[in-house]
């Protein structure tokens, strides 16, 4: 990966002095820089200084120095011919050091022009050094500026951005005066992290915190483990993760369950014990975890699928939600539905949720031949009238394959069918009803849109959010 080093040279007289740890003392910080950076100069390393106009008309020849004309030495030297002799380049050869003209910066055009000079003067990919020691006005906050956009749009590496503070001076034993370099990078990546948990919290985006944090801090260290936790939270919720057996609670992993995710996130945000006075954490505690805490309750399956499809709502994450909202009510239905005996039908066993579905869907086929038998009048369409025709819909079809079943099968037909009877005596009917509609609307999205009858008419991505939103606060009410 080629460097690229860019600069900004001022118009003071500059007295020898050293910076930072350089045991010389060079009269241009640039020269500093550039040995502590850039050297050695592979063959796609760039050197760019940026001059104004106000260098050129008062120190004559571009790159002559930022000085006076009384101060102006007679051989012509300056930073130009200092950083060849650095780089060990002929004076004549242009292939490394570059110069380009930019303006004080005296309108709102003159701004905009500087910005796309320097950004032009930038190739994707490359690692960045920057150097805005002397930059005029606001030269300094038009290169950081730039700095910033080229990251996400070259892909540039910015690896340092300096300012050598020659204001903090100080004189060492020997007499010898000592600047302080300050590396502004970290204020640029505050930035970033902003932005990036900006993301999360309006649009429950983790990726860019991924990437922050791979780029950024320590593999394992506490703050990496807790957005890795962080991505497992937002990746489960996409691929929908809803299921954790409480009793087999511990035996999930990490990106397994939402639930056992966000209690991960929890626990080690708590035991990590981070320090708020950093920027960075305080986004985590103060942005990412109220974010979360708002959304989710994970206390039980049915609390986090509730904060499942609220985030999914919140974010526009239209098919999550309604594959949430579809399993949810399939989990409420299982708890509320008390059987024979007490018994209660277990949420976590793949055959009862299969009886709760089919219910909700005898009962939906059961109005859609009352309401064509009564004319399509719902008032007339009781609970028991619904009740009545869905179970005889089912005893056929489960009484045909009781008789065409033997041993085991028959016996688990026989079995189904009595859990099934008492599932529909007892089971919520508006909840039922809103089951197919949420089936519906989501199979729609699954299957690409297609699916639908010649007589329906797609419905439009806002449409779907809008009754996303609409079919739970009903969910809601009803339960």
């Amino acid at each position: 990966m080629s460097k690229h080093f860019i600069s900004i040279l001022g118009t003071s007289i500059y007295q020898p002095i050293r910076y930072g740890d350089e045991p010389n003392a060079y009269e241009f910080i640039q020269e500093n820089l550039i040995k502590k950076y850039m050297l050695p100069l592979e063959d796609n390393d760039r050197i760019t200084i940026f001059v104004t106009e106000d260098d050129k008309d008062k120190n004559g020849t571009i790159l002559r120095g930022s000085r006076s004309k009384n101060y102006e030495r007679a051989d012509g030297s300056g930073l130009k011919r200092n950083l060849k002799e650095l780089l060990n380049i002929a004076q004549n050869d242009e292939s490394k050091l570059h110069v380009e003209s930019i303006s004080i910066g005296k309108s709102t055009s003159d701004l905009w022009d500087n910005f796309s000079i320097i950004f032009n003067s930038l190739k994707k990919n490359e690692e960045l050094y920057v150097d805005v020691t002397h930059g005029f006005r606001s030269l300094p906050m038009i290169m950081l500026s730039v700095v910033t956009y080229a990251q996400s749009v070259l892909n540039v590496h910015v690896k340092a951005i300096c300012y050598g503070a020659y204001e903090a001076r100080q004189e060492n034993e020997k007499g010898e005066v000592i600047a302080p370099v300050f590396d502004l990078l970290p204020f640029i990546d505050i930035i970033r992290w902003a932005q990036a948990a900006n993301s999360f919290a309006r649009f429950g985006n983790s990726d860019e915190i991924k990437a922050l944090s791979d780029e950024i801090d320590e593999v394992n260290s506490p703050r990496d483990k807790i957005i890795e936790d962080l991505y497992a939270i937002t990746h489960s919720l996409e691929t929908s993760r809803g299921f954790c057996d409480l009793q087999r609670r511990n035996e999930f992993q990490t990106g397994q369950s939402v639930m056992a995710s966000v209690q991960k996130f929890n626990n080690n945000v708590q035991s990590a014990h981070l320090d708020e006075n950093n920027p960075i954490n305080r986004l985590i505690c103060d942005v990412i975890k109220n974010r979360l805490d708002e959304t989710f309750d994970t206390s039980t399956d049915l609390k986090t699928g509730f904060g499942a499809i609220q985030w999914a709502i919140d974010n526009h994450k239209t098919q999550q939600g309604y594959t949430a909202l579809q399993e949810t009510i399939i989990t409420y239905l299982c708890e509320q539905t008390t059987l024979i005996n007490s018994h209660q039908l277990d949420y976590t066993y793949f055959d009862d949720r299969e009886i709760v579905r089919k219910a909700c869907i005898e009962i939906y086929n059961a109005r859609e031949k009352l309401m064509v038998e009564n004319a399509h009048n719902t008032h007339s369409i009781s609970e028991v009238d619904l009740r009545r025709m869905a179970k005889s819909n089912y005893d056929r079809k489960q009484t045909n394959k009781i008789n065409s079943s033997h041993g085991d099968n028959r016996r688990k037909a026989r079995q189904d069918k009595i859990i099934f009877d008492a599932t529909l005596e007892n089971i919520n009917i508006g909840i039922a009803l809103l089951f197919n509609k949420v089936k519906n609307s989501r199979n729609t999205i699954n299957h690409f849109g297609y699916g639908l009858k010649r007589s329906d008419s797609p419905k439009s991505y806002l449409d779907l959010e809008t009754d996303l939103n609409q079919l739970f606060n009903e969910f809601k009410r009803l339960s």
